[in-house]
């Protein structure tokens, strides 16, 4: 198949392996649950280039029916103090980036949200919509 025939989830992972090859993605669930839904390309490019911006060896996505959840190995120092920015009603975004508010904008047109959460040190970021 050629690389523009790919599921542009397809296209997104590959585009980042080829990037950044030594962040091992692994993707758990199905990812032709997201084909038809590809409002959620530059979600999932977000969620992943902030993986890999933050040096990530490891990155998994896993892939349900309306919910995508993205998390790295990356221990955080002070993952409170980030929760608390990611999570607040104005999280910071740089210049040119979609970031949180974008892609909480994206979700919210789809009856959908994004949340992140602490396990270990890791942030875990998991995006719902309405199917």
């Amino acid at each position: 198949m050629r690389i523009e025939q790919q599921p542009a989830f397809t296209r997104i992972v590959e585009d980042c392996k080829r990037w950044h090859p030594k962040t091992k993605i692994h993707v758990i669930g199905e990812p032709s649950l997201l084909d038809k839904q590809d409002w959620l390309d530059p979600l999932v490019r977000e969620l992943l280039s902030n993986c890999i911006k933050r040096k990530a060896t490891a990155v998994w996505v896993t892939i349900d029916k309306g919910r995508l959840v993205v998390e790295d190995d990356v221990i955080h120092d002070n993952p409170e103090t980030i929760l608390s920015n990611l999570n607040s009603d104005t999280p910071p975004t740089k210049e040119g980036r979609m970031g949180t508010p974008g892609m909480r904008k994206l979700l919210d047109g789809h009856g959908g949200k994004l949340m992140y959460h602490k396990e270990n040190g890791n942030i875990i970021a998991v995006a719902t919509w309405v199917w």
